[in-house]
């Protein structure tokens, strides 16, 4: 299942690839399908996505209580990285 959904995307920038590991494979996959899903408010010089909207996400999450969360866990890591892309906000430092 993997091999033809890689089959099907064809990157517009070769640049642009990157690898995941089979094990978060159904996450990204669930992440680009719940993409329409973005919460934005308009300023006067941008669109500012502030987060995704849980209830249409719910939608879209299996029954099973363990996929549920893991694809939870993982949809929030990738929904905080993708507010900081689309935000032009900076990488957290990293604490030690």
């Amino acid at each position: 299942m993997i091999e033809a959904v890689r089959a099907r995307i064809q990157p517009e920038d070769p640049g642009d690839d990157f690898e995941v590991y089979a094990e978060n494979w159904r996450s990204v996959l669930f992440f680009l399908q719940v993409s329409t899903q973005w919460k934005a408010i308009s300023g006067m010089e941008r669109v500012q996505r502030i987060g995704l909207n849980y209830a249409g996400v719910e939608t879209q999450m299996p029954r099973d209580r363990r996929q549920r969360r893991k694809l939870w866990a993982d949809l929030l890591v990738m929904e905080r990285a993708a507010l900081r892309a689309f935000n032009d906000e900076p990488e957290p430092e990293d604490e030690d």
